[in-house]
This record gives structure tokens, sequence and C-alpha cells, in this order.
């Protein structure tokens, strides 16, 4: 499994971070979509082998925003 561990240390980088997990989220609901509503119909891009789930790349995302997460909270904590 590959280590998703962002190392953040400013608030412009934390937002970048956050901004590149959404886009992800958003390729990834893409994907899902075309693999499930579109390929099946059509002859030609019909997968024969299914789709996986894709929750080794949700649990990925899912780490990586708990270490922003954790780390705006320690930047946070610094700054009071």
């Amino acid at each position: 499994q590959q280590n998703t561990a962002v190392t953040i240390n400013n608030e412009a980088e934390a937002l970048a971070s956050l901004d590149r997990a959404a886009t992800a989220m958003k390729m990834a609901e893409k994907r899902r979509h075309i693999a499930l509503d579109v390929f099946p119909k059509d002859p030609v891009l019909v997968n024969p082998l299914g789709i996986d789930s894709g929750s080794d790349a949700q649990r990925a995302l899912s780490d990586e925003i708990a270490a922003i997460r954790r780390q705006l909270r320690q930047l946070m904590q610094a700054g009071r």
C-alpha cells in the first residue's frame, strides 16, 4: 500500500491539499458513473470482468484527508 502522508506547513498548502482531495473525489465519482452506467450499456465499451469498488483509492483518500486535518489542528494550536 502506498504511503499517502502529506506534510502541510501553512494554510495555503492545507487549502491546496483539500482542493486536490475534492478533485480526486469528483473524478472518482465520474469514473464510477462511467463504469457503472455508461460502459455496461455500450456493446463495445462493456468490461467483461466487471468493476471493483475502488475501496483502496477511497481508503487512501480518507487517510490523506485525516492527515490534513491533523496537521491543520497542529498549525492552529501553534498559532494560538
